[in-house]
């Protein structure tokens, strides 16, 4: 129910009860929000730079600090050493192109937004293109 108050109502549109069911589900969450926060502004940095191409190398330097902070925080160890950046970029662009999760970031960085962070993640994974990556996978 949290998930569905967040995608249909805006900010100003939240209840009393509403707002404590989400302090409830942050005091009582396991994961470490911190990483949330961080990596938040790493895409909203990159989201500031959508003017640049997505190959510009202050952009792939981002991108390339988003990708080590996963692997060095998020990450298992045993999976890091399978995380390329291809399939980090494989993984990770789809939360800014499909399902609920893209449509909270459309709110936080907008549809050009998204659509720059995606493109860098999948110039970084190697992939021409987002377009690239919904082929079928050659694994």
């Amino acid at each position: 129910s949290l998930v569905e108050t967040t995608l249909n109502k805006t900010d100003s549109d939240l209840t009393e009860a509403d707002l404590e069911q989400i302090e409830t589900f942050i005091s009582n969450a396991d994961a470490d929000l911190t990483d949330g926060f961080i990596i938040g502004e790493y895409y909203t940095q990159l989201a500031e730079r959508k003017k640049l191409d997505v190959s510009n190398t202050r952009v792939q330097a981002l991108v390339n600090s988003i990708y080590m902070y996963y692997c060095e925080n998020l990450f298992t160890e045993e999976s890091i050493e399978r995380m390329t950046p291809q399939k980090f970029a494989r993984y990770i662009v789809q939360i800014f192109t499909s399902g609920d999760i893209s449509i909270l970031y459309e709110r936080i960085y907008g549809k050009d937004g998204c659509k720059f962070i995606a493109e860098a993640l999948a110039c970084f994974g190697g992939y021409s293109s987002v377009n690239e990556i919904d082929k079928p996978s050659k694994y």
